[in-house]
């Protein structure tokens, strides 16, 4: 109960804050204008896969999602693609270096996983750290694209 009403503070001051834009998100991260999730996060995090888990089921049920994962692993190049192809990412996987995670709006990343959700306009409508519950997560992307 209390997780709950945690989440539904969470959400309801979400929606009283103006969302962040992200300048030249598009080409950053190499994505299409459309409404995006970006999960921030190492391969090896458990709280990583689950939220790459409940991302894979908002692909299903909108397929027209993009999906961007950014792997924090500091490995060689071979070695990361091979971790990243083991994740299965359902869109783009990207390395950190040059993506403006050092500063804001999108960083500095302190705490993994973490999550965004960008409009089309290149607004990030929301954020969240950790692991969050599928309720929480999926009443968020039904925000994203119901604003498109």
């Amino acid at each position: 109960m209390r997780c709950a009403l945690l989440s539904a503070l969470v959400c309801a001051a979400a929606c009283a804050t103006a969302p962040d834009r992200v300048p030249n998100f598009r080409l950053q991260f190499g994505v299409a204008q459309a409404p995006t999730i970006v999960l921030v996060s190492p391969s090896w995090s458990d709280r990583g896969l689950a939220m790459l888990e409940q991302i894979r089921r908002s692909k299903r049920t909108y397929p027209e999602l993009q999906v961007v994962m950014v792997v924090m692993d500091d490995l060689p190049l071979k070695a990361w693609n091979v971790a990243v192809k083991a994740l299965a990412v359902p869109g783009v996987a990207r390395r950190s270096a040059g993506l403006g995670l050092d500063q804001p709006p999108l960083g500095p990343i302190r705490e993994v996983p973490m999550i965004f959700w960008v409009n089309s306009r290149e607004e990030i409508i929301e954020r969240a750290v950790g692991f969050i519950d599928a309720q929480s997560f999926d009443a968020q992307t039904r925000r994203l694209m119901e604003e498109g």
